[in-house]
């Protein structure tokens, strides 16, 4: 069921949920429900403030030209209703690359979301073009919803998976669009559609990440046009157009990877290696899950680091490119070796799966060893992890030869970059790339259940983006240390829960989680989130006996 016309309560039901966000994250939380269910279903109220369901911030229309690639493979999109290879073969779909189109994975996705919405039938309602902007709880532990003008509706239960913020559908009379365009400054790059609306010949950005090459590329395309001879790609220009990117390394990401199935002997290691040990190091663990499994996938690279001590290691692997200028490292990382990809020693898919499993011992390390992966390990892991596909890497390297993109190593501050760069107004475009999630209005929503202490957070300082505390089926932690009825599935709310980097994987895992407590009711207690990411495959029960109980309508 769809409408435009807003929300109207559901009576008569024992148990009723609503899921904030329409995108990914809903997508494959609707896929864990319909296998969960086994007929015993919740009922489902979804709430999205655009018009687009499935596909989320990262892979709708305004985000995902057709010219853009995505960073995964197509056998590394976890499987909905149907794989993705097969459903790519069922509906006559082919694409040369190995990296699959954004546009695609968006495509999959909602055809997926759809497919849930027939399967489950009366139970569930979506209603787009429907804003949440307010969430509070009640005396009777349940929560009302708001729109900007109207009351929503009381639920049990709240499922919040806004992930990157709100869609812009009609940039050019939204009032957050209109003004960020008169100062020539947005504050993130997506939706990329927003950029193209502007007209500009200098396009600023603060960042060289895979969200600011999209944002290099999406405007390229616009003011020129690519093309391919003997392998290799020329930029022409049909109006001026000139990029700049500030970058503290100057240096742009690692060349695509393919990934490696090897989370489960990854993660066995580790477990190992924890055994009956209350506490762990860092080192140690680096060691057992990364270092040691390069001696098979990586072996000229084991020979050389394995007696180093972990920076040692990061240093190591570092270095090549921190020796090289970018003009180098296009040539040599993404043009020489996209032809013989397959020789490659695959360090980074060790470590992509490595970084996967690092929930497994969270709460086995000393908080300073927790500090020495938030500031040395994780930092290095997103480096590695934020992979340029070839073609993406090709076109950049045409816009350099071309004259038409440079590559600045500065260190900005976000408001310096804001307000304290010289503005050519009439031409120039600023756009800060370093954070890509339109959060503020997840904040408002989520503010009066912060002052109620319906939500805590994982560090004592309130910082941006939230870093919220959940159960191991990530359902909120509140002031009182109980599980609150609230389900965090937005991976950006969970920074230093997860202990890994966001992506769809993760979005199924924890879906899978989210569904299981909502259908069993078992998994309550208020114990830290990060185990059930390792256990999250046997679709294991959490929780003491007295949170062992099938779910009832609060109060």
């Amino acid at each position: 069921m769809t409408t435009d016309s807003g929300y109207v309560p559901q009576h008569g039901c024992a148990i009723s949920v609503a899921v904030i966000g329409a995108g990914p994250a809903t997508a494959y939380l609707l896929a864990a429900l319909a296998t969960k269910a086994n007929g015993v279903c919740p009922k489902i109220s979804i709430f999205e403030s655009s018009a687009i369901v499935g596909r989320g911030t990262p892979y709708n229309a305004y985000s995902s030209q057709y010219q853009l690639l995505s960073n995964l493979g197509a056998d590394e999109i976890p499987s909905l209703h149907i794989a993705f290879s097969q459903w790519c073969v069922d509906n006559h779909i082919q694409f040369q690359q190995k990296i699959v189109p954004r546009y695609l994975i968006g495509q999959y996705l909602e055809h997926a979301f759809r497919y849930y919405m027939n399967k489950l039938g009366s139970r569930l309602s979506l209603y787009t073009q429907c804003p949440v902007v307010r969430i509070e709880p009640t005396a009777q532990r349940t929560y009302r919803l708001h729109t900007a003008t109207a009351l929503l509706g009381t639920f049990d239960y709240v499922v919040v998976n806004t992930g990157h913020g709100s869609i812009f559908h009609h940039a050019e009379t939204d009032p957050q669009y209109t003004s960020a365009a008169a100062h020539r400054y947005f504050d993130g790059p997506y939706p990329l559609q927003k950029i193209l609306n502007t007209e500009l010949q200098e396009l600023v950005l603060r960042g060289a990440s895979l969200s600011a090459i999209d944002c290099a590329l999406a405007v390229a395309h616009k003011y020129g046009s690519f093309s391919q001879q003997r392998g290799k790609y020329s930029f022409h220009a049909r109006k001026p157009l000139h990029i700049t990117m500030y970058s503290t390394s100057g240096k742009l990401p690692g060349p695509w990877f393919a990934s490696l199935d090897l989370v489960a002997p990854i993660t066995e290691a580790i477990n190992q290696l924890i055994g009956d040990n209350t506490s762990i190091s860092l080192e140690a663990v680096f060691k057992a899950g990364f270092v040691d499994f390069l001696a098979k996938y990586a072996p000229s690279v084991y020979l050389q680091i394995r007696s180093m001590a972990m920076h040692q290691v990061i240093d190591y692997l570092l270095s090549n490119r921190a020796l090289l200028d970018v003009n180098t490292l296009l040539k040599i990382e993404y043009i020489s070796s996209s032809n013989n990809a397959a020789n490659q020693e695959n360090w980074q898919g060790v470590l992509e799966c490595f970084g996967d499993c690092l929930h497994a011992c969270a709460n086995e390390l000393s908080a300073q060893d927790k500090q020495r992966y938030e500031s040395v390990l994780k930092p290095f892991i997103a480096k590695a992890n934020a992979a340029l596909p070839a073609t993406s890497a090709a076109k950049i390297h045409a816009l350099l030869r071309a004259g038409n993109i440079t590559l600045i190593s500065q260190q900005i501050s976000r408001d310096t970059f804001a307000k304290g760069l010289p503005r050519h107004i009439d031409t120039a475009l600023y756009v800060d790339c370093t954070s890509s999630n339109n959060l503020s209005g997840v904040g408002i929503m989520l503010q009066p259940l912060i002052e109620a202490g319906y939500l805590t957070h994982t560090r004592e300082e309130i910082t941006e983006p939230l870093d919220l505390n959940v159960t191991p089926h990530f359902e909120a932690i509140n002031a009182h240390n109980r599980p609150a009825g609230l389900f965090i599935g937005a991976q950006t709310l969970l920074g230093s829960t997860l202990m890994t980097l966001p992506g769809l994987s993760l979005s199924h895992t924890i879906a899978g989680q989210i569904a299981h407590r909502l259908v069993t009711g078992k998994g309550a207690s208020a114990q830290p989130a990060n185990n059930a990411l390792a256990e999250a495959s046997e679709d294991s029960q959490h929780g003491d006996s007295t949170a062992d109980t099938t779910l009832t309508t609060a109060g």
